[in-house]
Formats: structure tokens, C-alpha cells, sequence
């Protein structure tokens, strides 16, 4: 049986049709070892009817009793319309309980929560154990005596690690309000690649209207309310400590998880004026977050944070409750527009002229594109909105191939992306940057050339509508690994930087140490992630909303929520979009990819 909750029945055919039409099935009933595509369902076994004999109707339910000498147990059931590929006008119906999915194949969709976390474990290896590994490959391949590597003339030096030199480079000064009632600033320091939270945030907002809204399958009981009431005070005294206030009580409500009654609830609070709403869920699935965050960032725009409940009763003591709320803290104020904490990109420029520039700083992401036009790639450009380098405006986009090609990762219309993000930054700060830093991630060795010859262009087109001479691009740039981050588990992997385009003329240090600084500055956690923030916003983004358009197959309020988002973010009037007269930028562009091991 398939239960859906929040779906109509009717359209549950439709819905399981989404899910299943990319697998492969099987029969159980012969031992003929075929597969089949699913194609659709039809009536209860007990009611479909074969023809036999070219005039004689039978149900299925007596003919595999005839035929087969099987009795089908569960004849409500509808039968399952499959298909050979290879002759798609032929359809077979079968009943639902003889066929059966066929073992070894990918799923396409979304890893749960759950999922990723055990999937993330089972690659955690620590250094040691890493070693380990690739001294037992050594051992077992024999390189020294294999005859395929003599023939080619290649040798492979077996008895110890490349060993390389390495620098390590000064950490940025993270910079908070004081928290003892001065109205200095503190600077707090950066210990291998983490630092505490201790004093309040450089920039917050007062919230007068906040509501807390318990979300569970069943009737909570005067334990869940007890805890819940008991976090929304905490809550409130312990973002105190950062500078966060909120000058009212919380309403309380408790719903059902289904989507009808979420939307309408978050729809009353909206119209109320509620500022905030925090979500307290309680044995729900990861389907229920997402469309949370579906209607209050796409459909709304209600700002929301959720919170498991069983999060909140494995830290019911006090003081780990207030651990456990620092933790929420730093996110819930970014969602706020707020600032956590600024980092200060001045002393990793050494040049004297690059410090008095104004720079503005784009991420780029993409998934991996396949030619498909049922599945597109999302792509996000993020650029930065002021001089903290912690709030980014963002343009996400679907990109498809044409028709019979394999499409590589080159952004179509990009300049208009770039015009756009200019001009939030031109209206947040009064002023028009003349130094862009691109960073972009997922491109392979063979596709700097296109990228520099389309992307380039387009981005050159954005600052002066004229189009950049291929002949003064250059791939000889210089390249380098960084490891910026704290590994808390397993092996750190190095980033590999290489510059493609360089017209600001950074020097390697410049380019090196500002890339480290910027992966100080996630709003996030108080530690360095393993790349600049501009570049993580993307993937964020990009994450977000490849969920969004897998959910979006699932029912109509879905696709109409992704049709919406889709109009967010990739409107524009493209008759407004004019030249930039206040001097053209000058533009850098990095590549990343992650150090295979």
C-alpha cells in the first residue's frame, strides 16, 4: 500500500508514476530474466480483465489462478502497466504483488538527513589510516613489476610519499562587539581554524512578534509542551547574551504535520505581522522541513527556524540547552540580515593600491550537467552586497542542453546575472565596485578554454557592453592547494586554486592569503570552512534548489512553489539593463576543484 500524506488519493498514481518511471522491474512469477519500465496503473486485479482465446474475458485474479495455479492475495490492488523499451507499444498488465523492483540500482532521489549522516561516517578515515590504505595498495598492485607501466616507460616510486614543502599562513583577525558594556570592539583569535563565540554580534535587529509552532503526526502530550514552552524562554534569554532581543512572549501553536495546515498557518502568521516563526518538529520526515523552507523563503517569505524535537530532549539540562542554542544562534541572525562577525580583508592585500579598491566578490556553482531535458542543471551566481563580505544576493537559473548535445558548464546570459548583482551592491552601498573576484567550482581541465572564451566575455560584457578580444586571454596563470579548514573527523582534502584570468594583478600571495580570509567568514559556525564564502553560498543555493526541483514532481502545490521561486530569481528587466559609466572593473577569475586522494 502507498500512503502519501498531504496528497489527494487520486493523485497518487500520478505521484508513484514520478518516483518509479526511472527504475527497472521485474517478474516474479517466470524465470524469464527480463526487465521493464513501468508505464502506469490501472483497474483492481480483481476487475481488470485479459482476453483469452480472442473472445473470452477473464480477470487477472482468475487467470493466474488457471494459468499459474497462483492464488494473488492482494486482489484490491491495482495492476501495473510495464513495458519492454525495446517495443513500447506492447503493454503488460500484471498484478502489483508479482512484480518487484529490481536489485542494484541507483536511486535518484535526495539522501535523507539520516542518510547523508551514515553515508558521511563511512568516509571519515583519519590520517593514519589513510596512510595505511595507500600502503596496501602499493604492496598489493606490485607497480615496480608490473609489465604494462615498463611497456609504457613509466615507474612509480613506491617506497615513500611525495613529501612537499608547505607554508602556513596567518590566520584573520575576527572581529565582535564587546560584551562587557564597552562599545569597543573585540577581537577574538583564530586557534587552528576555529575561535569561540564570546561577546555579541557586530550587527542585529529587535524582534517584536516571534512565534513558536510545535509540528508533530500526533496530539502532543504535557511533556512536549512543557519542553517546548520551556525552550521558547530560553531561547529568548540566551540570544540576549549576543545582542539579539526579542521584545515580546512568543505565541504558541501546535499543528499537524500536513501541508494544508502548515500553509494556512504560516499564512495567518504572515498577515498577523509575526516577524519570526520557530518550528519545534516532532517525528516528522525530511519532507516536512523542506516544505517548511518551500513556503517561508519561495512562497511567503516568512523567516523560520526549525529545531528537532529530539534535539531539544537530548539537551533538555540547562546549560546544554544553551550550548545547543549558540549553535542555532549564528544562523538565525544571518537569516535575519544581520552581521555575526567581520573580518577584516585589508591586511591580506599587500599592495598598497589594492587596499584602497573596492571589491565585490561572485561564487559560482553548477551541478553536473547531463543531457537530459526532464532533469536540468541548477545553477547559482551569488555576489556579495557590502564591504562585510557576509550577505549575498543570489540569482539561481535551470540550464538545459540543446537537443542532442552534451552541454558543458557554461552559464548562458551570465552578464545579466552579473548586471543585476552589480546593481545590488551599487544601491546597498552607494557606490560601484571596480575590482570583481570571481570563484567558481566544478569545471574540468577541458573546460577553461570555453569557459574563459564565453563566461569572460560575458562578464567583460556586463561592465562595458563590449566584447572581450580572445587573443589578451591567457591560460598561463598560476595555480596552488589550499587547506583552510579544521578537519573535526577523518582527512583533510586540499582545494586546487587555479587562476585563469588576472587583470587586477594580484600577486600569489595576495590572491593566496584573501582566499584564506574568506573562508573565515561563514555565517554559519565559528570556524574556517574549506572554501571562500562566496563559493559555499553558491552550493548552498544550488543544494536548495535541486531539492526544491525534485519535490516539485511530486504534487501540483510543489510545482507551483518552484514555478514561483523560478520567477524570483531569474527576473529581470532586460531593458533596464544599461552600461556601467563609473569606470570598468577590473576582474579576476579562480577555478577550484577538490584534491582527489
Amino acid at each position: 500500500m502507498f500512503y502519501v500524506v498531504g496528497i489527494p488519493s487520486k493523485d497518487h498514481p500520478l505521484l508513484i508514476r514520478k518516483i518509479l518511471k526511472s527504475l527497472w522491474f521485474v517478474i516474479s512469477y517466470t524465470e524469464k530474466a527480463r526487465r521493464y519500465r513501468l508505464k502506469s496503473f490501472g483497474r483492481p486485479a480483481n476487475e481488470h480483465k485479459y482476453t483469452k482465446n480472442e473472445s473470452e474475458q477473464i480477470t487477472v485474479v482468475d487467470f493466474f489462478r488457471d494459468t499459474w495455479n497462483y492464488r494473488l492475495c492482494y486482489t484490491h490492488l491495482p495492476v501495473v502497466e510495464l513495458y519492454d523499451p525495446d517495443d513500447k507499444n506492447q503493454s503488460y498488465f500484471l498484478p502489483m504483488e508479482l512484480v518487484n523492483v529490481d536489485e542494484g540500482q541507483p536511486n535518484l532521489q535526495p539522501l535523507t538527513s539520516e542518510q547523508h549522516a551514515k553515508a558521511t561516517n563511512k568516509t571519515v578515515v583519519h590520517p593514519d589510516e589513510c596512510y595505511r590504505m595507500i600502503r596496501r595498495v602499493t604492496d598489493e598492485r606490485r607497480f615496480k613489476q608490473d609489465p604494462y607501466l615498463e611497456k609504457f616507460g613509466l615507474t612509480v616510486d613506491v617506497d615513500e610519499m611525495l613529501m612537499l614543502p608547505a607554508r602556513i599562513l596567518p590566520p584573520p583577525k575576527i572581529i565582535y562587539k564587546s560584551s562587557h558594556g564597552a562599545q569597543g570592539d573585540v577581537i577574538e583569535r583564530v586557534q587552528i581554524g576555529k575561535w569561540w563565540l564570546n561577546n555579541r554580534f557586530d550587527k542585529t535587529c529587535e524582534i517584536r512578534t516571534w512565534a513558536v509552532v510545535l509540528v508533530s503526526e500526533r496530539e502532543p502530550d504535557n511533556r512536549q509542551i512543557r519542553l517546548t514552552r520551556d525552550f521558547a524562554q530560553r531561547i529568548s534569554q540566551a540570544m540576549s547574551k549576543y545582542d539579539i532581543r526579542f521584545n515580546s512572549s512568543p505565541i504558541e501553536k501546535f499543528d499537524a504535520a500536513v501541508p494544508q495546515t502548515i500553509l494556512a498557518r504560516m499564512n495567518e502568521l504572515k498577515m498577523q505581522e509575526y516577524e519570526v516563526i520557530i518550528y519545534i518538529l516532532d517525528q516528522v520526515d525530511d519532507e516536512i522541513y523542506h516544505l517548511i523552507k518551500y513556503f517561508g523563503n519561495i512562497k511567503i517569505g516568512m523567516v523560520t527556524q526549525c529545531i528537532r524535537f529530539d534535539q531539544l530532549m537530548s539537551n533538555s539540562d540547562p546549560r546544554e540547552m544553551d550550548m545547543y542554542i549558540q549553535n542555532l544562534v549564528e544562523k538565525f541572525n544571518a537569516r535575519l540580515r544581520g552581521v555575526n562577525q567581520l573580518v577584516s580583508l585589508m591586511p591580506a592585500l599587500i599592495s598598497p593600491l589594492a587596499r584602497s579598491n573596492i571589491f565585490m566578490f561572485f561564487g559560482i556553482d553548477c551541478t553536473h550537467i547531463t543531457c537530459s531535458h526532464v532533469r536540468p542543471s541548477i545553477v547559482a551566481v551569488v555576489g556579495s552586497k557590502d564591504s562585510t563580505n557576509t550577505q549575498y544576493a543570489a540569482r539561481v537559473l535551470q540550464q538545459f542542453p540543446q537537443k542532442g548535445k552534451i552541454a558543458f558548464a557554461i552559464i548562458n546570459d551570465l552578464h545579466k546575472y552579473v548586471v543585476e548583482l552589480i546593481r545590488v551592491f551599487s544601491n546597498h552601498n552607494s557606490c560601484l565596485p571596480n575590482k570583481l573576484v570571481f570563484y567558481q567550482v566544478g569545471l574540468d581541465d577541458g573546460s577553461f578554454e570555453k569557459m574563459l572564451d564565453n563566461e569572460l566575455r560575458a562578464i567583460q560584457r556586463a561592465c562595458q557592453g563590449t566584447v572581450l578580444d580572445t587573443d589578451i586571454v591567457s591560460l598561463n596563470g598560476f595555480e596552488f592547494y589550499l587547506n583552510s579548514d579544521a578537519t573535526i573527523q577523518g582527512t583533510s582534502r586540499p582545494m586546487l586554486y587555479k587562476v585563469l584570468y588576472d587583470e587586477i594583478g594580484f600577486t600569489l600571495d595576495d590572491i593566496q592569503q584573501l582566499t584564506y580570509y574568506l573562508c573565515h567568514i561563514d555565517v554559519r559556525c565559528t570556524k574556517a570552512i574549506y572554501v571562500p564564502a562566496p563559493v559555499h553560498c553558491a552550493t548552498l543555493h544550488v543544494s536548495h534548489h535541486l531539492e526544491l526541483h525534485y519535490k516539485s514532481q511530486m504534487s501540483k502545490d510543489m510545482n507551483e512553489i518552484n514555478h514561483a521561486m523560478l520567477k524570483y530569481c531569474i527576473q529581470f528587466n532586460l531593458s533596464s539593463i544599461e552600461k556601467f559609466e563609473a569606470g570598468v572593473p577590473q576582474t579576476i577569475l579562480v577555478h577550484m576543484n577538490e584534491l582527489k586522494m
